[in-house]
């Protein structure tokens, strides 16, 4: 297991590390305020795929490890691609219904619009057909396609802005052109690598298909909270203080988000490995944790110190606001290191969990930033952030408790 979390890790680290790169370049390239729009962008495709997603790569993931002794590996896969193609039919009516009201807050343009509905289909399917690699165990396969999205993204961000040198076009709209091109170059190595898993059957199994809802629904309802949660910043940010506030915070959020990288693997290798294990794995985390939360302290208070020099080398001056928002949103990226693993072991063996305390963090989020922006601005809504996790830390520890006891019992 270690050896899949540390492949995973540096799958992540070396493809976020482009990611991170490209956010650096695009700071320094674009104005504050063009900056804060890319965000703005960034922010609603990623609601409008995990809105439609609905947690269906996870749930794949647990359904195929669950009924692996009835099916064949191939079966299950090719089942769920059926199933798949099936729930992709409505995205249509989606999407529609979705440009109409971002588009009635946020007046987006043409080509704005066109790289939302690219990026959504390329994308989803992108990310599905990975996860078919993540659910049999082949992390090799899994970890060369995780980073390959953001290899060309990076790649085409840089020719982007060489058109907008020798070509003299307007810089945010070479670099969104930039970004509806290179999906298309992912999906396509993407689909070339996992042929073997491009085939769909349908078993028709009615409790199959019963057993299949049972994990997504609870899943797919936790998804929903929990991308709110993670996107309503950015989105009352842009619509009551405008795309500059925006930019000043999504620096602070570019930085402190290198720490999630660490929570996704060890989330997509335990998600996985829970379903295919017994109540034992819960204390195999608990000792895990127990031998490194010291270094997450140390790593917390190192990370607050050099915040300002960090930000001065990376994004420059124009950033110094970014700050103090970085060092309130650090507390929660690092502590969720040591909180993830629960989380992933919760999130097979008792979803319902999940689900509320996801349903309770969005409104913390939700109703916190509301009342602070329009005093405190954007350290209102990364306070608002911050207490939510809190409340999700301290609600997982007591299911541990609780689940301990009871197992004893």
């Amino acid at each position: 297991m270690k050896k899949n979390i540390l492949g995973v890790l540096i799958s992540n680290f070396l493809g976020a590390g482009l990611g991170f790169a490209v956010n650096i370049i695009l700071a320094r390239f674009l104005s504050v305020e063009e900056f804060g729009r890319i965000n703005l962008l960034s922010s609603l495709f990623l609601i409008l795929y995990s809105l439609f997603e609905f947690n269906f790569s996870n749930a794949t993931v647990i359904f195929v490890n669950k009924n692996k002794s009835k099916y064949s590996y191939n079966e299950l896969i090719y089942y769920s691609n059926y199933l798949f193609k099936k729930y992709y039919r409505f995205s249509i009516l989606f999407i529609m219904i979705s440009l109409v009201i971002i588009n009635y807050f946020y007046k987006l343009n043409f080509i704005e619009n066109l790289m939302l509905v690219s990026n959504f289909y390329l994308f989803s399917i992108y990310k599905y057909v990975n996860t078919l690699h993540q659910a049999t165990g082949e992390w090799k396969k899994y970890n060369i396609i995780n980073i390959l999205n953001n290899i060309c993204k990076f790649i085409f961000t840089l020719i982007s802005i060489i058109f907008v040198i020798y070509f003299s076009i307007d810089k945010y709209d070479s670099i969104i052109i930039g970004f509806i091109l290179f999906p298309v170059v992912v999906l396509t190595i993407c689909l070339i690598y996992s042929r073997e898993y491009i085939k769909i059957i349908n078993l028709k199994n009615s409790e199959l298909y019963k057993n299949f809802l049972s994990i997504i629904i609870p899943l797919g309802i936790s998804n929903i909270f929990m991308l709110i949660s993670m996107r309503f910043d950015s989105l009352i940010i842009e619509y009551k203080l405008g795309s500059e506030q925006l930019g000043i915070y999504s620096a602070a959020n570019t930085l402190a988000l290198m720490f999630p990288l660490i929570t996704n693997a060890l989330r997509n290798v335990l998600v996985r490995q829970s379903s295919v294990s017994d109540e034992t794995f819960l204390k195999k985390i608990l000792n895990f944790q127990k031998k490194y939360w010291i270094y997450l302290i140390l790593i917390l208070i190192i990370t607050i110190y050099i915040a300002p020099y960090l930000f001065n080398i990376m994004f420059g001056e124009k950033y110094d606001k970014s700050i103090l928002v970085f060092q309130t949103l650090i507390i929660v990226y690092i502590g969720g290191v040591f909180f993830t693993p629960l989380e992933s072991f919760f999130y097979t063996n008792s979803p319902k969990l999940i689900r509320n305390q996801k349903l309770i963090q969005m409104f913390i989020i939700v109703f916190g930033s509301v009342l602070l922006i329009d005093y405190l601005g954007i350290f209102g809504v990364a306070i608002s952030i911050v207490c939510s996790r809190i409340y999700g830390w301290g609600n997982l520890m007591t299911s541990v408790y609780k689940y301990e006891n009871k197992r004893i019992i």
